[in-house]
């Protein structure tokens, strides 16, 4: 079987993509990552605790599905295809990807869900609301799929916040390691997530009035609007609060000196 083609159980109908993706991030998230992280940071365990433990355990899957994106979607990008008509282009690489990443989004959003500290992280549920949203509007109606590519791109940031944050939750904030992490996070967050808001906002609204983009329902692209405000609300707001930290860092530091 093709992976990204659809397989039927039980009379519904699951892309075979999405189903691997969720296996496989379940398995890491639940099984690997408890392992894994307590052997490597046997001496240092009981610095992460409560909702900081359960967050560490997503950061394995997240870092692995960040990558994988990043390469694939940049290669899909390179290739052009979908560059064509932005509003209607596709391509079967690029719908198994959108498949793998919502596989993983639900995934990842169930677990937040069912553990008593994450569902407490409103920022993070509303993120992977719209980012289930997002992706299976793609998917449902084969429109857009340029922009859900080129926004995925924004997860070429994920390792550098996962890094950064281990290295804060482990108290290794006085080492230079710390210090180059915090630049490479938000130098990546604001060049992935922030600098292209006014370009891809721009290049959507020329899709929408386009020729392919006016023979769309008009809720179609009220609703991928709507889905991208969400998406630029949340990066500014987490932008800010790292701007905060960093703020808050260069003052301790220089009263420290």
């Amino acid at each position: 079987m093709v992976v990204g083609m659809p397989m039927e159980l039980g009379g519904v109908s699951i892309p075979l993509a999405s189903l691997c993706s969720f296996i496989m991030t379940s398995t890491l998230t639940l099984g690997v990552s408890p392992i894994l992280f307590s052997l490597l940071l046997t001496p240092r365990r009981k610095i992460i605790v409560g909702d900081k433990l359960s967050y560490l355990h997503t950061i394995l899957a997240s870092s692995i599905h960040a990558i994988l994106v990043t390469i694939i979607n940049g290669y899909i990008l390179f290739n052009g295809e979908l560059s064509v008509d932005p509003a209607v282009s596709t391509s079967s690489i690029a719908t198994s990807t959108i498949q793998m990443s919502l596989g993983y989004t639900i995934a990842d959003f169930i677990i937040c869900l069912i553990d008593q500290h994450m569902r407490k992280d409103k920022g993070m549920i509303l993120h992977h609301l719209a980012m289930i949203a997002g992706l299976g509007a793609g998917l449902y109606y084969r429109v857009f799929n340029f922009y859900i590519i080129f926004r995925s791109l924004s997860e070429f940031s994920t390792p550098f916040v996962n890094f950064w944050w281990v290295l804060h939750n482990l108290k290794i904030e006085g080492h230079t390691r710390y210090a180059t992490a915090s630049i490479l996070m938000v130098l990546a967050f604001f060049v992935c997530r922030i600098a292209v808001i006014p370009g891809i906002n721009y290049k959507l609204h020329m899709s929408i009035w386009s020729p392919s983009g006016r023979q769309f329902q008009w809720y179609v692209n009220v609703y991928t609007v709507i889905n991208f405000i969400v998406f630029d609300f949340l990066n500014l707001f987490w932008f800010y609060k790292m701007l905060m930290g960093a703020y808050k860092l260069m003052i301790k530091t220089s009263h420290t000196a």
